[in-house]
């Protein structure tokens, strides 16, 4: 019994850490946070708290006292806001006054804002409008990237194709197969690039540095404030500029936010799996037992499970008959089989003779032990995913088993 208390007890202390995650997406002044999920989204804001939003298309406008986050296909955001602006989505626009930090990823990304804070766009396409301005850092990537617009801080550009037309109050950095020149550098300027385009208009005023694997010449009229220092190096080396701990630098807040919202779906989505297992304490006992003594079959058996839902639903949709019933049977199915089988899993690593227990602590260990094993398939790459799958299978296999089976005929 030690060892059991022993394992929950750590357990309980990784869903301390998850619940502060989620804690984490409402700030302390903003109050009650607005969720709003919907095909198509308009909302005005009036001097609300935190705004989470997940649809289709979604306009969001008014004023703010805490974070948005938006998650959609179209995502426009434009108004006054005290707290944080992220927003993801295929088509992002974010405009207005920001008084903290904005974020925006997807494959377009306009931005016409003013940031007093950092700014992290990522996307195919990311064109800061001249009237834009950011008051800390930014930090813009994507294939082709367009900054006009003021910024206050220093300034990271990397792509394929990096226009830099604004004013820039700070240092810049920039790669890019091709980086054109035309703003306004009040500060030093290192650019790599395999071509260097220089606009007719454009000042330096400190340093300019360029690195470039072909022949680079500054061309008659444009001054350079500082000193200028042009640098053979490889094709290669233009992007090295762009490595993987610079990325990730940007990615924080949105690792920060993916974990607490999949800890949040996690809990609400797999919860139901745990609770099925915590009212169901025989057929849970006898499901581990199948699962430990025969592996095989209870592969088996989830693969025939799972075979015989899809089969029932794709039917269900040929013949028009209630296919939200058993659309959500089937979801249930397959989020049951990865609780139980994580469930089964930690079972046996702290009690090996699957000795029951309470429904609570049942409840507790299914729970947690799936938020785990939900964790692992969403940040690992690849093998996450193929995880998730075989515990699919193996879970819904063993439960299936242990409903169908005796203890008797499992030990047997």
């Amino acid at each position: 019994m030690g060892t059991m208390s022993k394992a929950f007890r750590n357990l309980a202390v990784f869903s301390l850490v998850v619940s502060a995650l989620l804690a984490g997406i409402s700030s302390a002044q903003a109050g009650e946070p607005i969720f709003l999920s919907s095909d198509k989204i308009e909302y005005t804001a009036d001097n609300s708290g935190d705004i989470v939003a997940f649809g289709g298309d979604i306009e969001i406008s008014g004023v703010g006292k805490g974070d948005v986050i938006a998650l959609g296909d179209r995502v426009e955001i434009d108004m006054i806001n005290k707290g944080d602006v992220v927003a993801l989505g295929s088509k992002v626009a974010i405009a207005g006054v920001v008084k903290h930090d904005v974020v925006g990823v997807g494959e377009n990304v306009f931005l016409s804002m003013t940031a007093a804070n950092d700014l992290a766009a990522i996307g195919a396409q990311v064109l800061v409008d001249p009237d834009a301005s950011v008051g800390g850092e930014a930090s813009l990537f994507g294939d082709d990237v367009i900054a006009d617009g003021t910024y206050a801080g220093e300034v990271e550009a990397h792509g394929s194709n990096i226009i830099l037309s604004g004013q820039f109050a700070n240092n810049v950095v920039a790669s890019g197969d091709q980086v054109t020149l035309e703003g306004y550098f009040s500060d030093d300027v290192t650019i790599r690039a395999e071509l260097v385009v220089f606009g007719e208009s454009v000042q330096f005023l400190g340093d300019l540095t360029i690195m470039s694997p072909n022949p680079v010449e500054v061309p008659v009229g444009i001054v350079v404030g500082g000193r200028t220092q042009i640098v053979e190096i490889t094709s290669q080396e233009v992007h090295e500029e762009f490595n993987f701990p610079q990325a990730m630098s940007i990615f924080f807040p949105l690792i920060g936010l993916g974990v607490a919202l999949l800890a949040g779906i996690a809990i609400v989505v797999f919860g139901g799996g745990a609770l099925i297992i915590a009212l169901t304490g025989k057929v849970s006992r006898r499901g581990v037992l199948m699962l430990r003594d025969h592996p095989g079959k209870s592969f088996l058996y989830g693969l025939a499970v799972f075979t015989a839902g899809l089969i029932a639903v794709v039917l269900s949709a040929v013949i028009y008959s209630p296919l939200g019933i058993l659309g959500a049977a089937f979801g249930i199915a397959i989020m049951l089989g990865l609780s139980f089988a994580a469930y089964a899993v930690f079972t046996l690593m702290v009690d090996r003779g699957a000795k029951p227990h309470g429904g609570g602590k049942r409840f507790g260990f299914a729970l947690l032990a799936t938020i785990l094993l939900f964790m692992i398939s969403i940040f690992i790459p690849i093998l996450g995913q193929l995880i998730a799958v075989a515990a699919m299978f193996f879970g819904l296999g063993a439960y299936f088993g242990g409903m169908v089976t005796s203890s008797d005929e499992i030990a047997g």
